[in-house]
């Protein structure tokens, strides 16, 4: 596991308020958010930072496929911005890229992978200290051996493939040595049905997928996608708590 990031911070919560993010081991923040980085840094609770929220802004002219000078451009906004959390361990791991996978957010022209390690580069060369992560499906690439991207992320939602096979298609990357680690995530609000954004996940299925990741013993950490209010009622509390003591 990353040695920057304590045995009790396996659970992430995405993008909580300000007044919620001590509330959590580790949290995932944008770039533009200084006082979740000091508010993070007094807890201390572990960062991961995103640098952009939307992919038009990162593709070609014509609005089809990945632009990697236009991503630089977006990158290098934020250099001497983030780089004190960055140098202190506040932030363990900088997004690159979220998704390359989905061709529709992409113009229809999905990145390749060598395209995306390009990308983790570019953030290493303003951040050499810095881990990447990356979000995506197991079989984005099963043969592609990753440079410059530390960590890929595997989002679950029940309208993908069955849990069983995701999480070993996962786990293959890892154990095939072509990336240096891996993380898990469960899109609790729009990933419970079998068409997604159809219905959020229940406590039960949050706990199923949860406690199925944890069960690997392999991963940097699992996150929690999001924090909503309407999500996280009394009972999902209570699941994500039991999934926080199962974890560790």
């Amino acid at each position: 596991n990353n040695p920057l990031i304590p045995k009790k911070a396996k659970i992430f919560m995405s993008q909580p308020p300000l007044e919620k993010i001590c509330d959590y081991p580790a949290v995932i923040l944008t770039a533009g958010d200084p006082e979740g980085f000091e508010k993070a840094r007094s807890c201390p609770t572990k960062v991961l930072v995103l640098l952009f929220s939307k992919t038009n802004q990162i593709l070609n002219e014509n609005g089809v496929g990945f632009s990697l000078t236009k991503y630089e451009e977006v990158v290098k906004v934020h250099k001497g911005k983030i780089d004190e959390y960055v140098d202190d361990g506040t932030i363990f791991a900088i997004g690159a890229v979220d998704e390359p996978h989905d061709c529709k957010d992409w113009g229809g022209e999905c990145p390749s992978p060598e395209e995306v390690d390009q990308a983790a580069g570019i953030i290493k060369k303003y951040w050499p200290n810095a881990k990447t992560f990356i979000n995506t499906l197991p079989n984005f690439s099963i043969t592609y051996k990753w440079q410059n991207v530390d960590i890929i992320n595997f989002q679950y939602s029940f309208h993908k493939i069955d849990l069983e096979t995701f999480i070993s298609q996962g786990l293959a990357l890892k154990e095939g040595d072509l990336v240096k680690d891996i993380g898990w995530a469960i899109q609790a609000k729009a990933g419970g049905c079998d068409r997604f954004k159809e219905c959020s996940m229940t406590p039960e299925q949050v706990l199923e997928v949860g406690q199925a990741m944890c069960n690997t013993k392999v991963g940097t950490h699992l996150s929690f996608i999001k924090y909503d209010e309407t999500l996280l009622t009394p009972e999902m509390l209570e699941a994500i708590n039991e999934l926080i003591n199962y974890c560790n």
